[in-house]
């Protein structure tokens, strides 16, 4: 059914420093792309930079460009900040609560996009903030993928849906359902592939949650801009040259697999180049497990494991050598 032009206004906060996001939705079936979204704030804050450059930025969205919108013009600053926590926002809600399978990084020579995590056909997956869906359809190695995008600039991918719960231009708070979980598009098991973008570039979910609590770490994230390539770095984060290494990989985020023990099928191997390549090791202290040093050394965690001969839940001793690379 076609839908005539509108305008959709809610407010993300119920106290008096109310946000409200305004969704321009232009004609078209369930599942096309809203032509607008602009983000505006009653109260005077230095925010308001950020309400128009993500205004602009998100007016250029169209279901020609899928999950990136088109930046050719946009005068994007070299340093961007973003709040993750606040009224706007909402409370946060981890998407489904299910262990880790996969984590965000190189994986078989492709990069992955996002968190891959373990859940049943049916499950009921969530909005991690208040936000309005900017996607939600079958895409590519995705399947059924729901994007949400949120009053901070911030954007949600959910993917591998068994059954989407929400429409295009919907505006939804934080912990609200916008899909079943399944394993549609390019996976081989029931999982959610979770994803975090800000002007269309992934970065690292895990830079502000900590999966052993479900919570949010940090208050901040910065946005570096050089010449268009983008490094998100959660704040206290040191900054590091080059910038987004990871981009000369190509990506799996068609090819997500749930098992990181499973290559996708057209991978080929090609034969390994040598290189001298000092060796790195981390000395286990009080309190650490292979999932810690492994987020923390921003490595594959079962890389680590095969790097060390360890099987999954082995114990680790105090004062025990781990090479990481």
């Amino acid at each position: 059914m076609m839908f005539s032009k509108i305008v959709v206004f809610l407010s993300l906060s119920l106290l008096s420093s109310s946000v409200i996001i305004a969704q321009n939705e232009n004609s078209g079936p369930r599942g096309s792309l809203p032509s607008e979204t602009t983000i505006s704030n009653k109260n005077t804050s230095p925010d308001s930079t950020n309400r128009t450059l993500f205004r602009d930025y998100f007016s250029r969205c169209s279901a020609r460009y899928g999950i990136k919108c088109p930046q050719k013009d946009l005068s994007i600053p070299a340093v961007v900040e973003l709040a993750i926590n606040g009224e706007a926002m909402g409370p946060f809600y981890f998407p489904f609560r299910g262990k880790l399978l996969s984590p965000y990084g190189p994986r078989h020579r492709r990069m992955h996009a996002g968190l891959d995590i373990k859940l049943q056909k049916g499950d009921t997956v969530k909005s991690a903030f208040n936000g309005v869906v900017r996607l939600s359809k079958r895409f590519h190695g995705y399947g059924l993928m729901v994007v949400v995008s949120h009053p901070n600039g911030l954007e949600t991918l959910y993917g591998h849906l068994s059954k989407i719960l929400v429409e295009d231009g919907q505006v939804v708070v934080s912990g609200e359902p916008v899909g079943l979980g399944g394993r549609t598009g390019r996976a081989t098991t029931n999982h959610l592939h979770f994803e975090t973008r800000v002007f269309g570039q992934h970065f690292n979910p895990l830079k502000f949650i900590d999966l052993d609590t479900y919570s949010i770490t940090k208050e901040k994230l910065l946005v570096y801009n050089r010449e268009g390539k983008f490094q998100i770095l959660a704040e206290g984060e040191p900054f590091e040259e080059p910038l987004l290494a990871e981009e000369d990989m190509p990506m799996i985020d068609s090819m997500a697999v749930a098992d990181s023990s499973v290559a996708p099928r057209d991978t080929v191997v090609k034969p390994k180049v040598k290189h001298i390549v000092k060796a790195k090791y981390h000395r286990v202290k009080k309190g650490d497990t292979l999932y810690s040093i492994a987020r923390k050394n921003k490595i594959p965690l079962d890389d680590l494991y095969k790097m060390n001969k360890l099987k999954p839940g082995a114990v680790l001793s105090i004062g025990k050598r781990l090479r990481l690379n």
